[in-house]
């Protein structure tokens, strides 16, 4: 039987762990740590839980309707892990006492706007309008060949807003609002000012169609989750074993060597040291 082996049980190195079991290879990776995830992870301390990976996001692809959302039905983390939806996104206040709620939803993110600065009314809507034609982005269409035309048709009525906004970072477009605390939110929303602005657009549009959630049991439950469909393959994870080097022969990677002198080799000189992928 053809065989690989993988350095790390992050996500990057559990999926490709997956996916070489489901085209017939023995699989096994070795992992440092006694806890699949890599960065994808959170620990308790004295009743609070530490999230090491999903920080003012959450993750994305939790609906069906999102083109994430295969990708984590064949990893085994949907539709099993329960997902927490949120109305509100970030709550931002300034000295004066007022608050603006940044909703999840377009149509209440826009009266919640409306009601702040009616003096911004024309961006806020261009602003939400946008918000639901980037939804055409981000969706799947399954097989569907009638949801593919009207997806594609809403494709072409997002291009002309993508080249309006795709030169702007944040906080050019933030100065496009004559309101200090919306101006002020939306040059934070993403914590780097710099950030391009469209991604605003694709990040809420992708809440707007209720899939990005978050977890329940924070970054480590998707982490045991994909774990959980690697060991179902008949996939190996050996943890507290820290490789010390590649062994290369005749230029190709043939196998490790770990830190307490062990080697291990791959049959068929089949052999994987995965990088990091973060989708969240």
């Amino acid at each position: 039987m053809k065989s690989i082996i993988i350095i790390g049980a992050g996500i990057a190195g559990l999926s490709a762990g997956i996916y070489a079991c489901k085209n017939g290879y023995d699989t096994t990776i070795y992992e440092s740590h006694n806890l699949p995830g890599g960065m994808c992870t959170a620990w308790k301390r004295k009743g609070f839980t530490f999230e090491g990976c999903m920080h003012f996001i959450g993750l994305m692809g939790t609906s069906p309707e999102h083109v994430f959302y295969r990708m984590w039905e064949e990893l085994g983390v949907l539709p099993g892990t329960r997902i927490i939806n949120y109305d509100v996104l970030q709550i931002f206040r300034d000295t004066a006492g007022r608050t603006l709620n940044i909703y999840t939803d377009a149509d209440r993110l826009e009266k919640e706007l409306l009601s702040l600065s009616p003096a911004d009314a024309r961006e806020i809507r261009a602003l939400c309008k946008t918000i639901k034609l980037y939804r055409f982005l981000i969706r799947t269409t399954g097989r569907n060949p009638f949801r593919f035309i009207a997806n594609m048709a809403g494709i072409l009525r997002a291009i002309p807003q993508l080249k309006k906004y795709g030169s702007m970072n944040l906080a050019e477009y933030a100065a496009r609002y004559k309101d200090p605390l919306i101006r002020f939110a939306f040059t934070n929303l993403f914590i780097y000012p710099e950030f391009s602005c469209t991604n605003i657009f694709l990040f809420l549009s992708s809440f707007h169609i209720g899939s990005i959630g978050y977890p329940k049991g924070s970054s480590i439950s998707i982490a045991k989750a994909v774990e959980r469909t690697f060991l179902g393959l008949n996939g190996k994870i050996e943890y507290r074993k820290r490789v010390k080097r590649i062994i290369v022969e005749e230029s190709r990677a043939t196998g490790i060597e770990l830190e307490d002198g062990t080697v291990k080799k791959s049959r068929h000189r089949h052999f994987c040291c995965r990088r990091a992928f973060n989708p969240f």
